[in-house]
């Protein structure tokens, strides 16, 4: 991590820290045996505390921390070695109560870890994680504790994996190294017999809370605070594309994909931030930043980034939670190049890391940004670049004790959480991610973006980052040529009611339609239409010529509107159910030549010069023949009117060859067969009834219409939907 105690001490604070917690302490090492009396929970505590309370069984402040144990293994000792470090450090055997006063902590007496032994060395790996994650995730009870457990796996004769769980509220990643020096040591000396010379603690996790309390209540952070006030105002939440949409609850279920970026990209980002005067970090929260604003347009987000918080010596050896937020503020303004953002970066890591000693949780309760539970405030996405001191694989009377990774699937609350560390072959960490939001397939993507970017911008530091190359040539490729390699042959020149004529002539016997208990089969629907086609096209419907369709659902609706297309005309919807200063605008504004009606709808539809044309009215049952009309594929097929949310609704003009070439790839994409039946629940008025109409018709299907009462009761639709086995639908999800 390279907000490094060392660089960030200051004489002062150092010497205020050590005077109060002299002061608090009386500078009494710790003891395991004395009465402590209760005490206030750390900002960062307070705020873990609120977090298992509005989700008492989320495993997201969980925090697992596995060991290999590989030679003879002394079961007893290890066991004796964990109940010493929980006497040890006393955060560990406490537990958190509210009363009337708010939450304190309370400290346990001495105990035993709650340890299990499994002995599983006829499972499989799979079988073997899958255990290990479930542990992980099993709740804890911050009320009455313990807040610490162990399970130790027997894998085979002499290999073990041990997996501490703690909950976030007493540990920390610093804490993880401290305990496993702390059980080498005590492992080894209790295995011999001797003494293990842990050096006392000078203090204990609750008197640092307490600290941290009495500085909040004197003022001490007011000025940081301030400054913090003017860093983030107004900081807009970072808006990922994601796969899934996000959650109404806090995210949990979480993945880590491996990170793994070459020597030769870690030596070059060295030599950048050497000639940039400044960090290895720096350099690489710039391309973090760089990669989030080319994901999400944003030149303006906030970055987690985490501060061990032991800002004092005497905080270093204890196990705790220490850990800190600083949210860094990208300025991506003005598209800078990636050394002009670099020098903006490092502007703003050193002066956070100046204002450091405020807890995360007061910068938040000062700032009041909108809560979400389901998005961590300030900033969504985390970068770390981790240099916490790390132990060694180490050797104890011939047990080697290393850590052992495995993926507990627990992320943080963080959309993504970018973890790097510098090594002999590189930079090597792991990208966590919440799996609610992200597909795997993403994330990798993601990564291998980032990969790119950050070669490119190391190769030139002085091109605006928006001209940076991040996708590499196959994806390319799929993005720009084949996706966009959308173009099908469909028959161009072709009306839309001609296809339906041509299915009439495939199937004439199969039923077109059915409403109430009466069926109308593809042959007598296209005679219904051929016969008000004539009709129209004498009281002068042709191409351009558009017709009104005052019409309730019906085979006279379906046969209507066919009818409109074969005497070349263009039909417009008016659906009996609109609102009456809907329908008068929409006969202003369309201005149809004709309307086509039921006898027992004409008194409802408002005063017009328009005439009408009856389609229940009997017709001349000789005259079948198609229409021989001059519409060709440019010419309208019908106008289709806009809500007018946004203002004076608009009508949209729609050609033949537009709706042709809509339907057939509807046919292509969702298939029907003739013995497939749609259910037309979309008004008329609305363009997917279009697709509901024409994927039946076109395909020689069944079409059921129901009626409009029907329509609107979901009991209904249930009941037509089970008696004509209804195997296609369209829906509104509300």
């Amino acid at each position: 991590m390279p907000l490094n105690q060392a660089n960030l001490r200051r004489a002062r604070a150092e010497e205020r820290l050590r005077d109060r917690l002299a002061e608090i302490s009386g500078r009494q090492p710790a003891c395991p045996d004395v009465e402590v009396v209760p005490s206030p929970l750390s900002p960062a505590q307070e705020r873990l505390w609120i977090l298992q309370q509005l989700d008492p069984g989320s495993p997201i402040a969980h925090r697992p921390l596995a060991l290999r144990l590989v030679g003879p293994l002394d079961r007893a000792t290890l066991r004796r070695c964990l109940d010493d470090i929980v006497q040890r450090h006393t955060v560990l055997r406490t537990v958190y109560r509210q009363d009337a006063g708010g939450v304190l902590q309370h400290l346990l007496p001495p105990g035993r870890v709650p340890f299990d032994f499994d002995d599983l060395r006829e499972h499989t790996d799979a079988e073997t994680q899958s255990r290990l994650v479930a542990e992980a995730h099993r709740p804890f009870d911050l009320r009455s504790g313990p807040i610490v457990r162990a399970v130790l796996q027997q894998r085979a004769d002499n290999v073990h994996v041990l997996l501490l769980v703690f909950h976030h509220i007493a540990f920390d990643g610093w804490s993880a190294e401290i305990l496993c020096g702390e059980l080498a040591t005590l492992y080894r000396a209790h295995r011999r017999d001797e003494p293990a010379n842990l050096p006392p603690l000078p203090i204990q996790y609750a008197e640092f809370a307490r600290w941290q309390h009495e500085q909040a209540r004197d003022g001490a952070f007011d000025g940081q605070l301030a400054w913090w006030r003017r860093q983030l105002a107004d900081l807009p939440a970072l808006e990922l594309t994601t796969d899934f949409r996000r959650p109404d609850a806090p995210l949990i279920k979480g993945a880590r994909h491996a990170v793994a970026l070459p020597v030769s990209s870690l030596i070059r980002a060295t030599q950048l931030a050497r000639d940039e005067q400044t960090t290895l970090f720096t350099v690489l929260l710039t391309a973090v930043q760089a990669w989030l604003f080319r994901h999400t347009g944003q030149t303006d987000f906030g970055v987690s980034v985490p501060a061990a918080g032991r800002t004092h010596p005497d905080a270093e050896p204890l196990i705790g939670c220490f850990i800190n937020l600083l949210v860094l503020r990208a300025d991506l303004s003005g598209d800078p190049s990636f050394r002009v953002l670099l020098h903006r970066t490092r502007q703003t890591a050193l002066t956070a890391q100046a204002h450091q000693d405020v807890p995360f949780a007061e910068v938040v309760e000062a700032l009041h940004p909108q809560r979400h539970i389901n998005r961590m405030p300030l900033a969504q996405a985390l970068f770390q670049l981790r240099n916490i001191p790390k132990a060694p694989v180490t050797q104890v009377d011939g047990l080697q004790i290393g850590p052992f990774a495995f993926d507990s699937g627990i992320v943080g609350g963080q959309d993504l959480a970018l973890e790097l560390e510098e090594t002999k072959d590189g930079l090597h960490g792991g990208l966590s991610y919440s799996t609610d939001l992200f597909a795997p397939a993403t994330v990798a993507c993601l990564i291998e973006h980032f990969r790119r970017l950050l070669d490119a911008a190391l190769d030139a530091p002085d091109v605006p980052i928006s001209e940076l190359p991040m996708m590499g040539e196959t994806e390319r490729r799929r993005l720009l040529v084949d996706f966009n390699d959308t173009a099908r042959d469909f028959p161009a020149d072709v009306c839309l009611h001609e296809l339906f004529e041509a299915q009439a002539e495939r199937t004439p016997d199969a039923v077109a339609l059915v409403f109430e208990e009466k069926e109308l089969t593809y042959a007598a629907l296209e005679q219904r239409a051929n016969r008000l086609a004539h009709v129209r096209e004498d009281r002068g419907v042709g191409p351009e010529v558009l017709v009104g369709l005052y019409l309730e659902r019906s085979f006279e609706m379906v046969a209507g509107l066919l009818a409109v297309l074969k005497a070349g005309g263009a039909w417009v919807p008016l659906d009996p159910a609109l609102p009456e200063a809907r329908l008068r605008f929409l006969l202003e504004d369309a201005q149809p030549a004709l309307i086509l009606t039921q006898r027992h709808l004409a008194a409802l539809l408002p005063a017009a010069a328009v005439p009408l044309c009856f389609a229940d009215d009997p017709h001349d049952a000789a005259v079948t023949t198609r229409v021989a009309s001059a519409v060709g594929a440019d010419n309208l097929a019908y106008v289709l009117y806009t809500s007018g949310s946004t203002g004076t609704p608009k009508g949209v003009l729609i050609e033949h060859r537009a709706i042709c070439n809509h339907a057939l790839w509807v046919h292509r994409k969702w298939p029907l067969e003739p013995d497939d039946v749609v259910l037309m629940h979309t008004p008329l008025h609305f363009d997917i009834s279009l697709a509901e109409l024409f994927s039946a018709l076109l395909a020689g299907a069944r079409l059921i219409l129901p009626r409009p009462d029907r329509k609107r009761d979901p009991a209904q639709l249930v009941w037509l939907i089970e008696r004509h086995r209804v195997t296609s639908a369209h829906a509104v999800p509300t």
